[in-house]
């Protein structure tokens, strides 16, 4: 973990207190964080990162987070992680098709 890490928790669970409609979705993206944060190595990242887009993407299905609120958790979850390859169809671009960088399409 490094100061940027922290940070990026830090922003991701600032994001799900004022972006949450209950408590349960904030946890969700506060595990989401945690295990990001806390990956010392890069199976343990690989295996954090998984978990992130279908995690969103049910938040945003069962209407618990935005799909703008949930772009801004990525990122901030993004930066939470060690440097690690994220799947280029993960990326936000304006481009994409909505929910596609949430689900890995």
């Amino acid at each position: 973990m490094d100061r940027g890490r922290y940070e990026g928790y830090v922003a991701a669970v600032d994001a799900a207190a004022v972006e949450m409609l209950d408590e349960s979705a904030a946890d969700v993206v506060r595990d989401l964080a945690e295990g990001l944060l806390l990956a010392r190595d890069g199976e343990e990242a690989d295996a954090a990162r998984e978990r992130v887009p279908e995690a969103l993407g049910l938040l945003v299905d069962h209407g618990d987070l935005t799909r703008r609120a949930a772009s801004r958790c990525w990122a901030h979850l993004k930066a939470c992680g060690p440097p690690m390859r994220w799947p280029p169809s993960w990326d936000r671009s304006p481009a994409s098709p909505p929910g596609s960088a949430l689900r890995g399409h």
